[in-house]
């Protein structure tokens, strides 16, 4: 129904409302009423924003390169958050969003990793945290376009690859005891702060802690070898899941996203069992068979409905340039040329 409604032409419901207003004068006119206003929900306006659209055409690129190694390699993916939600709900981006996200079963996203160098040809680059050790986003990878730019804060005078990107993330497998869960999550979070720190030591990036308690990290940090430190952090997001009681208990999560001190959203493995199409701008794209688990999971039951004015914002904030590449912005350096 909500889907039908908004389709309906505006200046028919505008007509149907003034005729309310009448027939309601005319019967009731000694009873004082509120006028009916009907809340528009326009999106046409984000249709005209130039630059927004000039990243869209950039991070629909990247996705379309990413589905065709995943059909070349045989690798299973689907859409989510945002995506997922601009797919049911606009068949095709979130009109005010500039994000792109992806999953793949961890078996996949390991084995995209080990084919990436031979799969994706410049300018697209994955970026991983083993790969450019000079920027981190909690354990998961980012496809690039080298002849972009893509500039955020932290990553400022970084020697990174910082074209514009969509994420790529694992899902894995979760433990059914919750005390468990909680060990392997206080695990990953113990590395994912060390890589934080080992790779920002100069920068602000554990909000959810005082700057004390932050300083002990970085310093905790120095005894460690960056690829010692991704290595644990895998390690203990592929620890082996005894089996569920049943599939309607199995769970799974994004555990290679930075929670802090959240409790990571579990998910049902079952909504995952299988992927279906569905329309993502000119592209047909995997949804998880479970989509509506998922997005009622995420972003509540009334998904459907669009937030007000003032939320609908893109997500990032960095300097975007679709007509420059980001070496233009941060300067030659031999990490540049070396052709990441």
């Amino acid at each position: 129904s909500f889907y039908r409604w908004s389709a309906v032409d505006t200046a028919y419901v505008d007509h149907n409302i003034e005729r309310l207003k009448k027939a309601a004068k005319e019967k009731t006119a000694h009873i004082e009423y509120l006028p009916f206003v009907r809340h528009r929900y326009d999106v046409e306006k984000y249709k005209k924003n130039v630059a927004l659209n000039a990243i869209k055409n950039v991070q629909l690129e990247l996705l379309k390169r990413f589905i065709e190694v995943c059909e070349e390699y045989d690798l299973s993916y689907c859409v989510f958050y945002g995506t997922l939600l601009g797919t049911i709900r606009h068949k095709g981006f979130v009109p005010w969003d500039d994000d792109v996200d992806v999953l793949m079963p961890r078996i996949d996203y390991d084995r995209l990793l080990q084919v990436s160098e031979e799969a994706f040809d410049k300018p697209y680059f994955l970026q991983t945290p083993e790969k450019d050790p000079e920027c981190f986003y909690g354990g998961y990878s980012k496809l690039r376009n080298g002849n972009t730019t893509g500039l955020e804060t932290r990553n400022e005078g970084k020697k990174c690859n910082q074209g514009i990107w969509i994420d790529i993330m694992p899902l894995d497998r979760i433990p059914e005891d919750e005390e468990e869960r909680e060990k392997q999550q206080k695990e990953i979070l113990f590395y994912q702060r060390l890589l934080w720190k080992k790779t920002y030591p100069d920068q602000r990036v554990l909000w959810e802690m005082d700057w004390q308690k932050e300083a002990y990290f970085e310093e905790i940090s120095r005894v460690f070898e960056r690829e010692e430190l991704c290595q644990r952090l895998h390690d203990a997001m592929v620890k082996e899941v005894k089996e569920a009681a049943s599939e309607e208990t199995a769970k799974v999560a994004v555990l290679a996203r930075y929670w802090r001190e959240k409790s990571c959203p579990q998910y049902c493995k079952k909504d995952f069992e299988f992927l279906i199409k569905r329309k993502f701008e000119t592209l047909d794209v995997y949804v998880p068979v479970g989509y509506e688990a998922c997005l009622e999971q995420e972003y509540g039951k009334d998904y459907a409905v669009y937030p007000c004015e003032a939320d609908r914002k893109p997500h990032h904030q960095a300097h975007f340039d679709v007509t420059k590449s980001y070496v233009d912005y941060i300067g030659k350096t031999e990490y540049n040329d070396l052709g990441n």
